[in-house]
């Protein structure tokens, strides 16, 4: 392995040809050290895992939406709900109040837990639960083969699964000392719809920025359509916009007809709107 590590730091700094190389080196066991974007959090990452490996080679994962979150956390508090190994989390946790990072997985919110520690992070809560729309219900996590970033309560993938607890963000926020909820953001592989169903009580008290990963596949698994979600949202006087180039572009109910659609949306309700930089705008 160690011929694969001296490659990936070659490939990173010497080469296009990156997405030739995880293919090469996918779902091996190649530990390389790292600086994650915006903070300088050091890491250890196993590149074998497909979102590990791009936070090694962009000091990031979904960079454009996390330049998005950081321009708006400062001084505030984050909900990182489906935290993973933490590429939100660590990158915003010099930006952020206080960020709470929820992760169902055992080993993802254990790899979170020691980087925490290791580069000695005091604002992050870690939350080893699944956030859905029942509390305190034991559900079957089933992991993905490929990175810990697909684990899912309704892919089963090869049948290997951890036993998980769940939470509710409402009663999350009821039972802790939280003074405000500002942005949340969701990638929970179909089960974004359960979420917002569990947290009516924070959207309707705070009405923060959401950012959600619209995945056509991940939530015909989990039984629903993606416009039944932003129906729900937008009843609760959400807007959804799509994200480039610093444009927030409201969205046109055309793409969910998109049978590949997979991307984050940020909703921002019409009563709370962010102060945005100048770099942003509107369409």
């Amino acid at each position: 392995m160690y011929y694969y590590k001296l490659l990936a730091y070659f490939v990173k700094y010497f080469t296009r040809s990156r997405q030739s190389f995880h293919k090469i080196i996918r779902n091996k066991d190649i530990l390389v050290k790292a600086k994650i974007k915006y903070s300088n959090s050091k890491l250890i990452l196993n590149i074998g895992d497909f979102i590990q490996f791009w936070i090694f080679m962009d000091g990031a994962y979904e960079i454009e939406t996390l330049d998005f979150v950081a321009s708006i956390i400062d001084g505030k508090e984050l909900f990182d709900v489906g935290a993973n190994i933490g590429s939100y989390t660590l990158s915003l946790h010099n930006k952020a109040k206080h960020i709470y990072a929820f992760e169902p997985s055992r080993i993802n919110i254990g790899y979170l837990n020691d980087n925490i520690r290791g580069n000695k992070i005091k604002n992050v809560m870690t939350v080893h639960k699944a956030v859905s729309d029942e509390d305190n219900k034991k559900i079957k996590l089933y992991l993905s083969p490929d990175t810990g970033g697909n684990n899912s309560i309704y892919e089963r993938f090869n049948g290997e699964f951890e036993t998980v607890e769940t939470v509710t963000l409402d009663s999350f926020y009821a039972n802790n000392e939280i003074s405000s909820v500002d942005v949340i953001k969701i990638d929970v592989e179909g089960a974004e719809f359960d979420v917002i169903r569990g947290a009516s009580e924070v959207l309707d008290t705070f009405k923060p920025v959401l950012i959600i990963e619209f995945n056509k596949f991940t939530a015909e698994k989990a039984g629903y359509d993606l416009e039944q979600l932003y129906d729900y949202l937008k009843n609760m006087k959400f807007n959804a916009y799509t994200l480039r180039n610093y444009t927030l572009r409201e969205v046109d109910e055309e793409i969910f007809k998109d049978r590949e659609l997979n991307q984050n949306l940020i909703f921002i309700n019409k009563d709370n709107q962010p102060e945005l930089p100048p770099q942003y705008h509107f369409i």
